[in-house]
């Protein structure tokens, strides 16, 4: 069996049990207890999952508290160049994330929104304004003040929607939108189909890295704002995907 089919399996292996140990899995592949450790180090190191004492789970998102801290300056900008797409009267969909908690924080500047969020944080704030607020149901993953699941799901179906800013957790190579957490695949699709305009809202931490589950690709949004620098090869990658990408 080859490194690649190994670690396939293995990954496949995490998504179904959430989690592996190393001498089992060198048991049932047939090789090294080494080999099986340099697989998920690899694995690791790509973002697929993460270590543990005697194997490997799945990967977990990161914290808000550790999130709002990383690359501020990149969110701010983002959020500002982001309000620009708002107008006066505007239904929108603040995804759960800290780079909309920045976006909440510019809302102030404009009359007559009705937000719809999914993210604790951002509807604790937003509560103050001027403004219609519609918080999503759902079971909290409390990390990071995310809502998902049914209610959340419910509650996009009903709602039409002028703008949806949808957050990320990873970009890959073939500029495919993923995350670690299956739930929240589902709720993204939804907003983004039931919204006339979709804005994908990432900085440069989040391009070439692995999570589990894809969500779609940055081509299915009507713009992607972002701070990333691409390269020559990633230009013309996003010239044939027909990707439009707003600088921050």
């Amino acid at each position: 069996m080859l490194a690649t089919e190994r670690q396939n399996y293995i990954v496949t292996k995490i998504k179904e049990e959430g989690g592996v140990e190393v001498e089992k899995l060198a048991k049932e592949l047939d090789v090294s207890l080494m080999t099986i450790r340099r697989d998920l180090q690899h694995l690791s190191e790509e973002g697929w999952i993460e270590r543990c004492h005697g194997g490997a789970i799945a990967k977990k998102e990161v914290p808000y508290t550790k999130k709002i801290s990383v690359q501020g300056d990149e969110k701010k900008r983002i959020a500002k160049k982001a309000l620009s797409y708002i107008n006066d009267g505007d239904c929108i969909f603040l995804d759960a994330g800290t780079t909309n908690l920045y976006l909440a924080k510019e809302l102030k500047k404009l009359d007559n929104l009705t937000i719809v969020t999914n993210d604790l944080e951002i509807g604790h704030y937003v509560n103050k304004l001027n403004c219609e607020l519609i918080i999503c149901g759902g079971w909290i993953q409390k990390d990071t003040s995310c809502m998902m699941g049914m209610l959340t799901e419910n509650t996009l179906r009903e709602l039409k929607i002028d703008a949806a800013f949808i957050g990320a957790a990873s970009i890959d190579e073939e500029f495919d939108v993923l995350t670690p957490t299956e739930e929240k695949v589902a709720y993204k699709r939804l907003a983004i189909a039931n919204s006339c305009y979709s804005y994908l809202l990432v900085d440069s931490s989040k391009f070439n890295r692995k999570a589990m589950r894809r969500i779609n690709n940055m081509g299915d949004y009507t713009g992607v704002i972002t701070t990333y620098q691409f390269e020559k090869e990633e230009l013309e990658l996003i010239e044939k995907k027909k990707i439009h990408i707003i600088n921050a």
